[in-house]
């Protein structure tokens, strides 16, 4: 109910900061989908996965024969997301220049595609995330201080996995069900012992590790009890 009637249904950009595998992607998602915007698209970017030169291209599009490669007209995210969600996950590694233009984007919705003089308009809602607290970054000189307090209006901290013990199992049952439907493996029963392994281990990779563990582990299970036996050592 909290999530729903403060955060989703407000079209406040929200920042998430939390560890690698925290969960910042799937809290976004399940935003997105019980907000108005559900049946709009919901488009995550990987800003670290993007070479510098190439950020602005994604987010904002750009026209033929603004650089090199640009053979064509391409819309960008903020304009292939409609009315829906983006989420800019990594936002730490923007550079000044690229903040300027983020912050334009969040105040007006205004922003122009790379090489033109055309000026657009982004209607989704934005998400922005990091893996890293920005307030230092913004004593370092590297994050830009009028978008930090821009942010920081509804920010929210996803403590690691390792800190919500309690969340594991609740995790672990939801990943269960998942993945014996997606490799259609029938999973009738959990034995404890999976449960007690889980709790023990430490999960430096935090929710994203849990998921890929208990993936594995339905797809080992062929008789229909999933237990210790079938995770990793």
């Amino acid at each position: 109910v909290f999530l729903k009637k403060l955060i989703a249904e407000d079209d406040v950009t929200i920042l998430l900061i939390g560890e690698t595998g925290a969960g910042k992607t799937f809290l976004s998602r399940l935003i997105h989908e019980i907000s108005p915007r559900r049946n709009e698209p919901f488009l995550p970017v990987a800003c670290g996965a993007l070479p510098n030169d190439l950020i602005e291209s994604e987010l904002f599009g750009h026209v033929r024969g603004a650089f090199t490669s640009a053979h064509a007209d391409k819309d960008g995210k903020f304009l292939a997301a409609r009315r829906g969600t983006i989420l800019l996950d990594e936002i730490d590694v923007l550079g000044l220049e690229q903040q300027v233009k983020l912050l334009r984007v969040i105040e007006s919705g205004e922003f122009e595609p790379v090489g033109s003089n055309r000026t657009l308009r982004c209607e989704a809602r934005l998400i922005v995330a990091s893996n890293l607290d920005l307030e230092p970054l913004v004593e370092q000189g590297r994050f830009r201080p009028d978008l930090y307090y821009r942010l920081n209006m509804l920010k929210f901290e996803l403590p690691p996995l390792r800190s919500r013990r309690p969340d594991i199992i609740a995790l672990a049952r939801k990943f269960v069900q998942i993945h014996s439907t997606k490799h259609n493996i029938p999973v009738q029963r959990i034995d404890e012992s999976l449960f007690s392994s889980l709790m023990k281990y430490p999960w430096p990779g935090n929710v994203r590790e849990l998921e890929h563990v208990i993936q594995r582990a339905v797809i080992y299970c062929r008789d229909g009890v999933l237990s210790a036996a079938h995770l990793p050592a």
